[in-house]
């Protein structure tokens, strides 16, 4: 919760003291846009962006922008250069919508195909597949989630895996480029008698 900034060398963390920050923060979604050098991060208290350049924060001034939310899951489509936010939930309930960020402006997309609404899930980008992949979470009825998504850039695609793993919410998820390989690790997962387990 605490407004503050840490950076992770290959041995340590060391807290950092920008001269400005995006404030307390809990529920927000983060993403490292590798071609402008900078991580973004969209707010859950406010619909504010902010830019980490390795220094300091700076809050961006986009035209439009989406409406605050929290439990939402965002990732960086290195090859058409945007970051890339889903879902989440704002102001008028658990949504699904999809955002993207060109490093100037936020754009809302509507495509032909969308995922159910969700919170709580995760996501990430395959740069060999070209695509983001997301994977559970909750429905707006606290119903643990075990569907899998595809986004190309225009268009959300359900892909259906012969194995997956169980219906779950706050796991974790990134991609193993030495083993080209999306990984999802932990989360909350539905036990199958109503009960939640780790």
């Amino acid at each position: 919760l605490a407004a503050e900034a840490g950076a992770q060398t290959a041995s340590n963390w060391t807290q950092k003291s920008p001269q400005s920050n995006p404030g307390n923060q809990s529920g927000h979604v983060m993403a490292y846009d590798s071609d402008r050098g900078q991580v973004v991060l969209f707010g859950a208290s406010a619909n504010t962006t902010w830019v980490w350049d390795g220094v300091n924060w700076t809050q961006k001034s986009p035209q439009t922008s989406p409406p605050a939310r929290s439990a939402a899951a965002m990732a960086y489509d290195s090859y058409l250069k945007q970051v890339v936010m889903f879902g989440g939930i704002s102001g008028t309930g658990t949504n699904a919508e999809t955002w993207v960020w060109d490093g100037a402006n936020w754009t809302q997309k509507f495509p032909q195909t969308i995922p159910p609404v969700r919170s709580e899930f995760a996501m990430a980008y395959d740069p060999a597949q070209r695509q983001i992949v997301m994977f559970g979470g909750y429905d707006a009825f606290g119903n643990f989630l075990a569907d899998t998504w595809s986004w190309d850039g225009a268009n959300w695609t359900q892909r259906l895996p012969r194995t997956s793993p169980s219906p779950r919410s706050r796991h974790n998820m990134t991609y193993d480029s030495a083993r080209g390989q999306v990984v999802l690790f932990g989360g909350i997962a539905y036990s199958g008698n109503g009960v939640p387990s780790a």
